[in-house]
């Protein structure tokens, strides 16, 4: 093999990464799993395969879809804490009703029995 097919390889590596993002960032994600293998949590093994990307084939594959990920899980999160207040709310308003409709049903029977109406 020589210096000139080595560097063929990696120019034609590198056209198709940028022609094909996917095709990139599937290469950035079969490293990332690799590190993870090894031993090397999550942010760790995606920055470095983003590293690797960049130096080797001069493609961004990592940073964006890092933060992107970071944003959806925030995002997440913060949409299951909204709707556990807005259960925990309507729980108490039923909660609430239930109470109110007690003190109808109350009302009403105590109203009868005092004008001698059978409910």
């Amino acid at each position: 093999m020589t210096i000139q097919s080595v560097e063929s390889a990696l120019h034609t590596l590198s056209s198709a990464m940028r022609a094909d993002p996917h095709y990139a960032r599937g290469w950035h994600d079969n490293i990332a799993v690799m590190m993870q293998d090894a031993g090397a949590d999550y942010d760790v093994s995606n920055d470095g395969a983003a590293r690797f990307m960049k130096l080797a084939f001069g493609v961004t594959t990592g940073n964006e879809t890092l933060r992107y990920h970071r944003v959806i899980a925030a995002a997440k999160s913060l949409i299951d804490a909204s709707r556990r207040k807005y259960w925990e709310d309507i729980g108490g308003e039923l909660r609430d009703l239930e109470s109110a409709l007690d003190a109808y049903d109350r009302a009403i029977a105590m109203a009868s029995v005092s004008a001698g109406v059978p409910l």
